[in-house]
């Protein structure tokens, strides 16, 4: 693919046939005799070829950036999209295989960046664009790692806020107030205490997690709250330190509207 070459299909308006046209070609089963086989084969290889050409070449980056900053903002948003089509059909997204645990998070806040900053943020004298893309998602997936390692040593912290800690003398009544609160979120106006959810684990709702720690700790069947994280993720099949995060980042925002 070269500048001349894309240049004549942004021309035309045909970026999203080109594009469908390749996502076709990389996807067909390669069926048939070996003859046919190869020619697909063949075919896939040129067609990621040329994709790995726009991305990465920053003369055609920069006819691409051009041409998004020159439609109507609902046109930007659907190039941004085949832009991002793109990257995923040339298998050159930073971590797929490496950090495959913390790849779809970090895509999902990647994305969204890019969506947002592609037209007034990328510099093509910089950067090719997939190389930009890429530094952006290598930083989210090391947050991600540092995140987690902060987690699990983070785990027996004898609190994390809207759980009480076990050593309070107040400890048993606090506990009763809050569980008597969370047993009757759903009863409450305006309640969105069901509606926070672990991602990829939909029966661990915020409501349905708070109550699980907190009878636990009502029955003083735990002693520490690492104790409870551990039991939650064995009952839940979750990462004890998912669990910790959920309850810190997601559930407080609940618990704190029910207790004020």
């Amino acid at each position: 693919m070269t500048p001349e070459e894309f240049n004549e299909i942004l021309t035309q308006h045909g970026l999203p046939k080109y594009i469908r046209a390749q996502k076709q070609i990389l996807e067909k089963p390669k069926e048939g005799g070996s003859r046919e086989r190869l020619e697909a084969v063949r075919r896939s290889q040129e067609s990621r070829k040329d994709i790995k050409e726009i991305l990465s070449n920053r003369e055609i980056c920069r006819q691409l950036l051009t041409y998004t900053q020159q439609q109507t903002p609902s046109e930007q948003t659907k190039i941004i999209n085949w832009i991002l089509v793109m990257m995923d059909l040339s298998g050159e997204i930073y971590g797929k295989v490496r950090y495959a645990p913390y790849y779809q998070d970090a895509l999902q806040v990647t994305m969204i960046w890019f969506c947002e900053n592609f037209v007034n943020g990328y510099n093509p004298d910089k950067s090719s664009v997939i190389y930009w893309f890429n530094q952006y998602q290598c930083y989210r997936i090391l947050d991600l790692i540092k995140q987690q390692r902060l987690n699990v040593q983070s785990l027996d912290e004898p609190t994390i806020g809207i759980i009480p800690s076990p050593e309070p003398k107040d400890f048993i009544k606090k506990v009763e107030e809050m569980l008597d609160a969370v047993e009757n979120c759903p009863n409450l106006p305006n309640s969105q205490c069901p509606l926070f959810r672990i991602r990829k684990y939909p029966n661990a709702d915020c409501r349905s997690v708070l109550i699980s720690v907190l009878k636990l700790l009502h029955t003083g069947e735990k002693d520490t709250l690492g104790e409870v994280w551990n039991t939650l993720g064995g009952e839940y099949q979750i990462p004890p330190s998912a669990i910790k995060t959920f309850i810190r980042n997601e559930c407080s925002k609940c618990i704190n509207r029910l207790t004020e």
